[in-house]
């Protein structure tokens, strides 16, 4: 399995995905990179930025999500190979 595909089915599966996350769950270093491509092949992925306590205060990390799928709209890249 791909890194874009790991990345698609967690967010197929309603959870969301930051980049410590991704490192932790799946090894992938550029979880940007991976949600740019899947962007490209038509995922409709949504970011929000979200403030985490770092050594030197705060910082603010993306936290990645899968838009709501609108009605009759299909579920987008390797939908198909999630059933």
């Amino acid at each position: 399995m791909t890194q874009s595909e790991m990345i698609a089915r967690h967010l197929r599966e309603g959870r969301t995905i930051t980049q410590r996350e991704a490192v932790a769950e799946y090894g992938i270093q550029r979880l940007a990179a991976r949600i740019h491509d899947l962007r490209g092949m038509g995922m409709d992925i949504q970011e929000e930025k979200i403030q985490v306590k770092s050594r030197y205060g705060h910082a603010y990390v993306s936290r990645y999500r899968l838009a709501p799928a609108k009605p009759g709209e299909q579920l987008g890249l390797f939908a198909a190979a999630s059933r």
